[in-house]
C-alpha cells in the first residue's frame, strides 16, 4: 500500500518525540498507531479499551485477599 510509507513516518516521528522525553512507544502502541492510522481502528474505540484495562487493573489491585 503506497499509505504505509506515510503511517509509517507518522509513527517514527511520534516515537521520536516521545523518545526524546524517555518515554518510547511500546511494540503494542505502535501496533495499534498503525491501525488507528490505516483506519482499521478508531481512536475513540482504543481509548475505551485502555480505559477499561487500567480501570479492571486498579479494581483487582483494590480486591482484598482473605
Amino acid at each position: 500500500r503506497p499509505d504505509d510509507f506515510i503511517i509509517e513516518e507518522k509513527i517514527r516521528r511520534v516515537n521520536g518525540a516521545l523518545t526524546q522525553e524517555g518515554m518510547p512507544l511500546s511494540k503494542e502502541i505502535i501496533s495499534k498507531l498503525y491501525q488507528i492510522f490505516a483506519g482499521e481502528a478508531s481512536t475513540t474505540t482504543e481509548r475505551e479499551k485502555l480505559l477499561m484495562k487500567y480501570k479492571n487493573s486498579r479494581e483487582s489491585k483494590n480486591v482484598r485477599k482473605i
